[in-house]
């Protein structure tokens, strides 16, 4: 019996000398900066205009720090296209709060469709073998990149990258053209998130009166086949 307590004694003994500081109270509190966006997440501006930055907040501790935001990217306005910046700021233990907006830049020719910022309509569904989807209230940039045509970045509406939550890699962006009649062309699409693009655009049309573009985007991936009618209003 003596060997057996002997052993455990110096069991513990090797446990207790073996936690040093080193390896317990390490937990420490830390309080991130409440960084907040002024303005819209996405704004589209005319090429050669000068873009205005809508602003942000960043608080530690009550305190105001919007002087330690760091915002990297740039805004070409001389160049059509899109264009990211990201707005970040670090507490005193290197944590980060970051958000990101997004400039479309757009060509400046005069044109029936307004390039802007459209949000999906009531209306609007997927139609699939599986039944019918409605789906509204996302927001989708359309800007031109060149006399008549258009960008657009999502043809789909927000299905995928918005709604589902899958990130913008799956929405269905690409260009088309705006016709004297008022309709739509496809010129090109594509997907990142599975490589892919759509069949067809059907039914595009442009009623300049109350600025709504309405499309349905056929997409028949490996077999499937579904219809995205989209009903977009100017925002």
């Amino acid at each position: 019996m003596k060997k057996v307590t002997y052993s455990l004694l110096a069991c513990l003994l090797i446990v207790i000398a073996s936690c040093d500081k080193s390896t317990y109270d390490t937990s420490v509190i830390t309080k991130y900066v409440t960084l907040e966006r002024l303005g819209d997440a996405n704004i589209v501006v005319t090429k050669g205009s000068t873009y205005v930055e809508p602003g942000y907040t960043a608080e530690l501790e009550g305190q105001d720090v919007s002087s330690s935001v760091v915002i990297t990217g740039t805004v070409d306005t001389n160049t059509t296209g899109i264009y990211v910046l990201t707005y970040s700021a670090k507490n005193k233990d290197g944590f980060e709060k970051k958000f990101t907006r997004t400039i479309y830049v757009a060509d400046a020719t005069p044109s029936p469709l307004e390039s802007g910022v459209y949000t999906v309509a009531s209306g609007t569904q997927r139609v699939a073998s599986s039944g019918n989807t409605a789906y509204s209230g996302y927001d989708i940039a359309i800007y031109q990149t060149a006399p008549g045509i258009f960008y657009t970045t999502d043809y789909w509406g927000g299905y995928y990258d918005q709604r589902a939550g899958y990130g913008t890699d799956y929405a269905m962006a690409g260009e088309f053209t705006l016709n004297a009649d008022k309709t739509l062309t496809l010129n090109s699409s594509h997907n990142n998130g599975w490589n892919d693009g759509l069949n067809s655009l059907l039914d595009a049309t442009l009623n300049a009166t109350n600025d709504t573009l309405r499309w349905t985007a056929r997409y028949t991936p490996e077999g499937a086949s579904y219809d995205f009618k989209v009903i977009l209003t100017k925002k």
